[in-house]
């Protein structure tokens, strides 16, 4: 055999195993195999098996063509061929560096849905369970409010509350059933009684403004529950604060509630990869917020401009929530002081360091306080009695099951204190 005939002969039977492995290695052989088992997989492994697929037919081909066909044939094989690699490469190294395959990402903009004044708001019947704690759900109603659905028209002989707040309201963390203004509804123990959840992640008092304005007007609540004080304080010591925040902390949204503009595409490793390292390293932004518009200075001192804006929106939030007819009352922000004790900065509030975020804390709730009795709005100083434990917490800030319970019992305390008056 000379070495025409075996080259010949070796190229067909490289042939022969290409097109073997390209009839076996598809989706569609794959689920016949099964019996079906593969019918759930993943849309994204089923792309990354027909660009494989691709390639072994751009191989086949190559072997059998000649003359220009074949040079230019062989120029788009080089090419797939080094995209091929560079993209499982990537994978590869995300799942080294980030202990996860890019495609497990949690999904962009999965309970949330872009709004045009508030950034986002969460979606309408969304349902969202933690993949480790399956009986962990979070559930959004048809209003876009966390929580069951009720009816729209308040029954007659029911009050209304509607607890307005960020995530610590929203109740990052835990089931439906876990969160304070669902408990709160079973501490009142009276069938009269209705709680209704607006909280959302991240939202501050100049989102609250909005909702104040704008989503009580279908709720008719009696009273307006107003948690709030944490997402305001992450502006201290922002430069050039802008009275509506947007500068810093509406850019912030995006990627806190995990919306467009940040990178939404999980199809290609190569993209995800380059894209976390490069936002790794501060040289690409992880939303709109990024160094342009997020810039101050550590400080320990009193931002005056951040708390002004804090107590005008307070201002504002009193004379709307009265204008709809309901009884605005004030929450002061229980942080969990055990978890705030470092001279860094957790991220969440860029230019305070954590052991002086309590400070803050204090100040921002000594100014709610403040602008209730001026307008003679109840204060619900039984919250600050209660003695927080690090179990309370499940971070610096939001509340365990334990914690929400504790919460609620004081709530509901302070509600049949000013109640009874």
């Amino acid at each position: 055999m000379d070495e025409q005939q075996f080259i010949i002969k070796l190229k067909r039977l490289t042939g022969i195993i290409l097109l073997l492995v390209l009839l076996i290695v598809n989706p569609v052989t794959l689920n016949v195999l099964s019996g079906d088992a593969l019918k759930e997989i993943s849309l994204y492994v089923t792309r990354y098996l027909w660009m494989i697929d691709l390639w072994i037919l751009l191989a086949f081909i190559s072997l059998f063509i000649r003359g220009m066909v074949r040079k230019g044939h062989m120029v788009v094989f080089i090419l797939f061929s080094l995209f091929v690699a560079v993209e499982l490469t990537s994978a590869i190294a995300y799942r080294i560096s980030y202990g996860r395959w890019h495609i497990t990402e949690r999904p962009y903009n999965s309970i949330f849905e872009r709004h045009p004044y508030i950034v986002g708001t969460p979606r309408p019947n969304a349902i969202m369970s933690d993949r480790k704690n399956p009986d962990k759900t979070i559930q959004i109603n048809r209003y876009g409010q966390r929580g069951q659905d009720y009816p729209l028209e308040k029954p007659k002989g029911v009050k209304r509350l509607v607890a307005i707040g960020g995530s610590t309201t929203f109740c990052t963390g835990v089931d439906n059933a876990q969160t304070w203004p669902y408990l709160l509804e079973k501490a009142l123990k009276d069938d009269h009684f209705q709680v209704i959840n607006m909280g959302a992640p991240g939202y501050a008092t100049s989102e609250h403004v909005i909702q104040t304005a704008f989503h009580l007007y279908d709720v008719q609540p009696d009273y307006v529950l107003y948690y709030v004080g944490w997402n305001d304080l992450r502006n201290a010591h922002i430069r050039n604060l802008k009275s509506d925040y947007s500068g810093f902390h509406g850019r912030s949204q995006y990627s806190n509630l995990r919306l467009p503009p940040i990178l939404t595409n999980r199809n290609l490793a190569s993209l995800v990869f380059l894209t976390k390292f490069l936002q790794k390293r501060a040289i690409l932004s992880t939303s709109l917020s990024d160094t342009r518009y997020k810039s101050g200075e550590l400080s320990h001192e009193p931002d005056i401009r951040a708390m002004d804006i804090y107590e005008s929106n307070l201002n504002s939030l009193i004379v709307l929530s009265r204008n709809k007819g309901a009884q605005p009352v004030m929450i002061p922000q229980i942080l969990n002081k055990d978890a705030l004790t470092g001279e860094g900065v957790y991220g969440w509030v860029p230019y305070v360091r954590d052991k002086d975020v309590m400070g803050f804390n204090k100040r921002y709730n000594a100014a709610l306080k403040s602008v209730a009795l001026e307008h003679n709005v109840p204060f619900l100083h039984e919250v600050q009695d209660v003695d927080w434990k690090a179990d309370d917490f499940v971070d610096q800030g939001h509340f365990s099951f334990k914690g929400n319970r504790r919460f609620a019992v004081a709530v509901s305390q302070g509600l049949k204190r000013i109640m009874a008056k």
